[in-house]
């Protein structure tokens, strides 16, 4: 019995030692979360989910309309990343690779996969993205897209390749997509991809660049020919979705405003009308020269000089307002 207890008390001191032992590492692990909690802000609250705010914001393609919505889901998982779980490390892999997608996208053209669940399992599918960026906003656009798909092409000589054909898009009514379907049929493949994205691209933007360069111009202001005045100059500008017709108020001083109809190319304008404010423009021969005048300074002029273009109408038609 003796012995017995010698054993227990044996134990008894062993797990005191233990205990001492624990206690130690406690008091140890208690300081370290006191130096955490000086250098994080009380206010975040450890249950929730902690942001970077840092991280680029993650390109969706949810910009399509449901008709082709189904195509770009690759994976049938959520959407939601959940940044609190991420470490350093992952953070930092996360910015780089949305700040290189980004970068991509400035150059108006990415490739991506698609579902592929949706097509046979011998299809050969590819989706293109065509990103605009838009200087008088600041930020990129709506993207567009284009699903294309591989199929048989039988040539005169009864021999057969493989072409890429348009499946499914999202472009604008305006683009002219019929007209570059045959460099999809290029003998070089990859050559007639190429062009095919590169005369989209470029119809897009330089749509946009027509939008951007008529945007610009309500910052007009009569501050901008002499007058201490901020008052605008361009009171509205309409246009269609291509920018092909384009019809600009203009600021008088009579009741209604200088009415400026314009008639637009990708690259230039075709025509101008310019019908100016007041009761006897018709019969005042000076007026009738400065219409004139006017509307030659923007007929087959280009959009890169715009605005100064633009600059020198508006003078003329601000003496005739004194």
């Amino acid at each position: 019995m003796e012995i017995e207890i010698r054993h227990v008390e044996g134990d008894i001191s062993s797990i005191g030692i233990e205990v001492d032992s624990l206690e130690q590492e406690r008091q140890l692990l208690l300081k370290q979360v006191q130096l955490l909690e000086r250098d994080f802000p009380e206010s975040i609250d450890v249950q929730e989910k902690i942001y970077d705010s840092n991280i680029p914001p993650i390109m969706k393609h949810n910009h399509f309309d449901n008709s082709i919505r189904e195509f770009f889901n690759v994976e049938p998982k959520s959407n939601k990343r959940d940044f609190g779980s991420l470490d350093r490390v992952d953070t930092v892999g996360l910015k780089e690779n949305i700040l290189y997608e980004n970068i991509f996208r400035i150059g108006g053209v990415t490739a991506f996969p698609l579902n592929r669940y949706l097509f046979d399992e011998d299809d050969c599918v590819l989706g293109l993205r065509f990103d605009t960026f838009s200087s008088s906003q600041g930020k990129f656009l709506t993207p567009h897209y284009v699903i294309l798909r591989e199929v048989g092409l039988v040539s005169k000589n009864q021999e057969s390749r493989l072409v890429w054909s348009v499946y499914r898009h999202t472009l604008p009514v305006f683009v002219p997509i019929d007209q570059y379907l045959p460099d999809l049929q290029n003998e070089d493949q990859e050559v007639g991809l190429s062009k095919f994205a590169h005369n989209i691209r470029i119809f897009i933007s330089k749509t946009q660049y027509k939008r951007d360069k008529f945007d610009l111009l309500k910052n007009l202001t009569l501050e901008n020919f002499g007058y201490h005045e901020n008052t605008p100059i361009i009171l509205n500008i309409e246009q269609d979705l291509q920018c092909q017709r384009v019809r600009v108020s203009i600021a008088s001083n009579e009741k209604s405003p200088h009415v400026l109809e314009l008639v637009c190319s990708l690259d230039d304008i075709v025509d101008v009308k310019l019908t100016m404010a007041g009761p006897n423009v018709d019969s005042d021969h000076t007026s009738s020269d400065d219409t004139l005048l006017c509307e030659n300074i923007l007929k087959n002029a280009d959009f890169k000089n715009l605005s100064k273009n633009f600059r020198r109408l508006i003078g003329i038609l601000v003496k005739n307002k004194e």
